[in-house]
């Protein structure tokens, strides 16, 4: 739970977003002081209540998007981003270059001071923000980093969407893994991104242990897609499959579902185990008799992969379902067992 000076200004933040004067005016103390980038104060709370309210008409689209709370001695630091600022800039280009750090006091349930800074290393030395203690809001964190990814150029590549993913990992790497579980789970419930919530909660260390079979299911609602599959098999199942975050259950669940992506979700998280051909030829038997397409390429997937670890099991369980398996399972494998390529280049 947030502590209460946090509470208050993230309160009033959520009123500028509103968009509601009224609610900012109501939390600004009676000696109320502003202080610009310039340095230049202001403390008069009626007038500065008349100037939020004036700025939020004139720019009703402004937005504060926080990545980082730290707790001060001389008060609390939000350090962040806005769009649709009096800068008038593009989207992307307010959020991208112009960060902000907001230097804030609580006196009473009410903002004392409201001070701003420009994101620099001269003023971070300046504020102490390395020795101020982190504060962490997951939701609100959650939401600047979907503003991140919603303001990525159309088009941008996968190594594109996993940079921004990086970065966070970097910033909130001392978080504890409940809090980066709660960043992944706003990620994925409230805003509807999955590639960097997987990502989020795998790169964690002690993440994939807070996963139990009820949250692993929930991971995986909606998916409709071979990648989307395939990720959640890499990041989220097979890792908490190996853990012992969940159980043989669940992919036995899965592996009967009429649904076919939840079929190859578990035969395909066999593959993150990293080294147990006994169930990966087990899942994989449970699926000789299944043509769906994309069952099948999973099915021929697991079996190149299994000969890493057993060459001789593959090559009985070829002898074993030949007349059962697809063709293009019995191919490829075999290619793979005789030239180690799935698809020998012909001369």
């Amino acid at each position: 739970m947030l502590i209460k000076p946090v509470s208050t200004v993230l309160e009033f933040v959520t009123q500028i977003n509103s968009g509601n004067a009224d609610g900012v005016a109501a939390l600004l103390a009676p000696g109320h002081t502003f202080t610009d980038l310039a340095g230049d104060s202001t403390q008069d709370r009626d007038r500065l209540a008349d100037g939020w309210r004036d700025y939020l008409t004139r720019y009703p689209s402004y937005q504060i998007y926080l990545r980082r709370i730290v707790q001060l001695p001389q008060g609390i630091a939000l350090i962040g981003q806005t769009t649709g600022s009096h800068l008038q800039l593009p989207d992307e280009q307010e959020f991208n270059n112009e960060s902000l750090i907001w230097l804030v006091t609580v006196e009473n349930g009410l903002l004392a001071s409201w001070q701003l800074y420009a994101d620099t290393v001269e003023s971070a030395e300046k504020l102490g923000l390395e020795q101020g203690e982190d504060v962490y809001a997951p939701a609100w964190f959650g939401r600047t980093i979907a503003k991140h990814l919603d303001l990525l150029p159309q088009g941008s590549r996968t190594d594109d969407v996993r940079n921004v993913r990086k970065y966070y990992s970097r910033l909130y790497r001392k978080a504890p893994p409940e809090t980066m579980l709660a960043i992944a789970e706003h990620l994925f419930f409230e805003e509807g991104y999955r590639f960097v919530p997987y990502e989020l909660i795998y790169y964690h260390p002690g993440t994939i242990a807070l996963l139990d079979a009820e949250k692993v299911q929930a991971l995986s609602e909606g998916i409709q897609h071979w990648a989307a599959a395939d990720m959640f098999a890499q990041f989220i199942s097979g890792p908490a499959w190996k853990a012992g975050a969940i159980m043989d259950d669940l992919i036995d669940k899965w592996i009967q579902s009429p649904d076919f992506w939840y079929r190859r979700i578990a035969v395909v998280s066999t593959i993150y185990l990293n080294g147990d051909p006994e169930r990966m030829l087990k899942y994989a038997a449970l699926l000789v008799n299944d043509h769906e397409d994309m069952v099948v390429k999973a099915l021929s997937w697991v079996l190149r992969r299994a000969i890493r670890y057993d060459r001789q099991g593959v090559e009985q369980f070829l002898a074993d379902h030949k007349h059962q398996l697809a063709a293009r399972v019995r191919r490829e494998v075999r290619n793979k067992l005789e030239t180690g390529l799935k698809n020998p280049v012909k001369n």
